[in-house]
């Protein structure tokens, strides 16, 4: 018993010693957050890349049972499921 606890507070206090903190300055801010439209890909894009995937594509034009509007893919193929909103 003594062992597994003293094995997991190494594990820990290793883990906090290599994670390290960073801090940024505020002028740093724009150029290390990464801009959501080079990396989430279009909607049109996204269905494109699902059917030639082989999944079954829906779209609706409401989020959920929500009054958001917005544009919600949902695609489905062997039990598994994507569900992104726009």
């Amino acid at each position: 018993m003594k062992i597994k606890l003293l094995t997991m507070a190494t594990v820990f206090c290793c883990t906090m010693a290599f994670s390290g903190c960073s801090s940024v300055k505020e002028s740093e801010i724009g150029t290390s957050v990464p801009n959501p439209d080079e990396i989430v890909p279009s909607m049109q894009e996204l269905t494109d890349n699902l059917n030639d995937k082989g999944y079954t594509v829906e779209i609706f034009d409401q989020i959920y049972d929500t009054n958001v509007s917005g544009k919600r893919v949902y695609a489905e193929k062997g039990g598994k499921y994507i569900d992104i909103c726009y």
